[in-house]
Parts: structure tokens; C-alpha cells; sequence
């Protein structure tokens, strides 16, 4: 079985959880990457490629790697926690 070839031609809108989820699902259900016109960091895309090249036998931990990084890479906001984490109210 020949594996997809990983593209950069998608783009998603919104911040970087928004691209992260986007660029998640493409490897995940398609074994492909999108645009890398976000702001993701350098860990969390390797982390999204290494899933897009097992596609689709992506081990849980390559997509736990992904969360951690994405954790790792995005801004603190004021109360320590990243900008897309849920806040208790």
C-alpha cells in the first residue's frame, strides 16, 4: 500500500488550537498535512507529521505528543494556562 503524499495546501482559520485541531484530523482521517500558514510551533508539527506518515495506524502516543507539544508551544495567558484551555467558571 503506497502511502498519501503529505500536502500543505489547506488552511485553517481561527487561533492555534482551531489549526491544531484542523491539521490534526487531516493526518489522523487522511494521512495529510495542511498549509502551515498558522503559528504552531516546530515540535507540534513534527509531532502532526509523524501521525500523518503512520496514517492510519497512528499510535495513541504520537497523538498525545501532538496535545503535549501543542500544550508546550502555546502562549500562557494570565491565569497559566494556554489560550484554548477550557477555564473553570
Amino acid at each position: 500500500m503506497t502511502r498519501p503524499t503529505l500536502t500543505y495546501e489547506d488552511t485553517a482559520t481561527g487561533g492555534a488550537r482551531s489549526a491544531f485541531e484542523h491539521a490534526l484530523m487531516c493526518a489522523l482521517t487522511e494521512g495529510r498535512l495542511p498549509g502551515r500558514t498558522c503559528s504552531l510551533g516546530t515540535n507540534t508539527w513534527a509531532a502532526i507529521e509523524a501521525i500523518a506518515r503512520n496514517h492510519p495506524e497512528a499510535a495513541t502516543e504520537l497523538i498525545n505528543n501532538a496535545y503535549d507539544s501543542l500544550g508546550m508551544s502555546t502562549a500562557l495567558s494570565a491565569d497559566g494556562l494556554p489560550d484554548w484551555a477550557p477555564r473553570q467558571r
